[in-house]
């Protein structure tokens, strides 16, 4: 029997190989929904326990996988998907509802002193800020006095002057696979968010979690998002959110209403609406800290980028502030390290921006460790070296 028979006409071999690409993504997405369901069965086996929050990180990476599988479908069979997707919609809804557990922490606080913080409180703060009130906690020589903004203060926000229902009805329908649209209502969006008043309470709260840093005018803060979902093992939103640096005492209002307005970029809304999740799953806190002086900076990977079960680290670093070293605009010295040995194995000296020398980045501030485990994945952790203070986070 002929093949053409089998698998009917004939088609160009781009196309055949674009389709054979889509099918490879829908494997891939059911493989990674059934890695998550062993892991609900395992835990309703009573073999592990699940805390709330991993319930809702499982069903997260569930419901992206199940979207990402519908919309291949969707785009091999030219659209014929849609009742799919509207049933898709449905159910992730009513499983959302059931999922759904209310803490019993009492109310949560607009601000939240970086001091108080650890991981268990990533569902009212974001990944980002907790983790980092963590490592405060444990390394309080290292890490810069601050504070976290919460899902609370945000929704204060989006209540103020009906901010929030102008922003759903904008996005009402939206597709990633709309472009043109998507970079139209991302404009629209940024523009309503940062031309909205922060609500008083929530400005003079701001105000006096800054007042309570010290420093007086001359104090200088990184305003950093912090939003629910940022990093994870399923979806990571690095790079899209904003970060602002060099921030006066009297400009963190703004900036928070700037970090915010970054959760519209093009680039955060095309990502979130690809993977399934609605606007309102999304919440953006911020991360407000203490700058340093810095002498170095860069990202410190936990695990070597693409592997699994090994000790390498990598260290990517520039002169100065770190915001060269994740933006693409300098090559960054590299250092590959066993962290089991602490041992140096490669170092790659980058390319400068200034006149295009190269130069090795200083190795100033106090010798030191860093230890940052995450399951089933590497975490990027972002470095100052300051003089006299050792390591602290970027901004």
């Amino acid at each position: 029997m002929e093949l053409r028979k089998v698998f009917g006409r004939r088609e160009p071999r781009a196309a055949l190989e674009e389709r054979l690409a889509v099918y490879r993504e829908v494997l891939q997405a059911n493989n990674a929904a059934l890695g998550f369901m062993a892991r609900i069965q395992e835990a309703l086996a009573g073999h592990q326990p699940l805390s709330a929050a991993e319930v809702r990180r499982l069903v997260a990476g569930i419901t992206v996988q199940t979207y990402r599988m519908i919309a291949n479908l969707d785009r091999v069979t030219r659209g014929k998907q849609r009742a799919a997707r509207q049933r898709f919609e449905k159910l992730r809804a009513e499983i959302a509802r059931r999922v759904e557990v209310t803490p019993a922490l009492g109310p949560v606080p607009a601000i939240i002193a970086l001091d108080s913080l650890d991981a268990s409180l990533a569902e009212q703060v974001g990944q980002k800020s907790a983790l980092l009130g963590e490592a405060r906690r444990l390394f309080p020589e290292q890490v810069p006095r601050g504070f976290a903004t919460t899902v609370e203060a945000f929704r204060s926000f989006m209540a103020g002057g009906g901010l929030g229902e102008r922003l759903a009805e904008l996005l009402e329908g939206l597709q990633a696979s709309d472009v043109a649209r998507c970079f139209e209502a991302s404009a629209r969006a940024v523009q309503l968010v940062e031309s909205a008043p922060v609500p008083p309470e929530l400005a003079d709260a701001l105000q006096a979690a800054v007042a309570g840093l010290g420093g007086g005018a001359s104090l200088r803060l990184a305003v950093r998002s912090s939003a629910l979902q940022e990093g994870g093992l399923e979806v990571s939103f690095a790079g899209q959110y904003r970060s602002l640096l060099n921030v006066a005492p009297d400009g963190v209002v703004d900036a928070f209403r700037r970090v915010v307005a970054s959760k519209y970029s093009p680039q955060a809304l095309t990502y979130r609406l690809g993977r399934g999740y609605r606007d309102d799953e999304i919440g953006m806190c911020c991360c407000v800290m203490e700058m340093v002086q810095a002498r170095a900076a860069g990202v410190l990977y936990s695990r070597y980028p693409g592997e699994t079960g090994t000790a390498r680290t990598v260290i990517q670093a520039v002169r100065g502030l770190g915001l060269s070293a994740v933006d693409g605009s300098v090559q960054p010295d590299t250092f590959l390290i066993d962290r089991r040995h602490g041992k140096l194995l490669e170092a790659r000296v980058g390319l400068c921006a200034r006149g295009g020398h190269r130069s090795r980045a200083s190795a100033g501030g106090r010798e030191g460790s860093a230890r940052h485990q995450r399951r089933g994945g590497a975490r990027a952790l972002r470095l100052r070296v300051a003089p006299g203070r050792g390591a602290g986070p970027a901004g």
